[in-house]
């Protein structure tokens, strides 16, 4: 019986620590990447930038801009999003926690509920 619970803890151990170091890499990786993205728009930017004004901010080098930056992965959104934009970042900030870290988060906790279970378990336990 006590083997078992050793192999319970961790086992919950494992589990845990497991999750929070997988979702570690996620985020970290996702960081990567956005700074790789945020140095290719900005090169772009660099391309574009004596591009002489025109009027209502058109013109076909801005469009190839755009297309460039769409191409690139940028995120695009309209004037009107201006003025919803915090509720669009906190938005963005929930969609893309829950879609990049959901199964850690439930891995860490079932590593907590079975430690606990184990733990609980161990005081009804004889004394030897």
């Amino acid at each position: 019986m006590k083997t078992l619970l050793v192999v319970m803890n961790v086992l919950a151990f494992v589990v845990s620590f497991g999750a929070i170091l997988w979702a570690w890499i996620i985020v970290h990786k996702d960081m990567r990447a956005n700074s790789a993205l945020f140095a290719r728009l900005k090169e772009i930017e660099r391309t574009y930038a004596n591009e002489p004004a025109s009027m209502f901010g058109g013109g076909s080098r801005t469009e190839a801009m755009r297309a460039e930056q769409r191409a690139a992965g940028k995120t695009m959104f309209t004037y009107s999003d201006m003025d919803n934009m915090p509720e669009l970042v906190k938005h963005l900030i929930y969609s893309h926690a829950i879609s990049g870290l959901g199964l850690q988060v439930w891995l860490v906790g079932a590593g907590l509920a079975l430690g606990t279970a184990a733990n609980i378990w161990s005081l009804f336990l004889p004394v030897d």
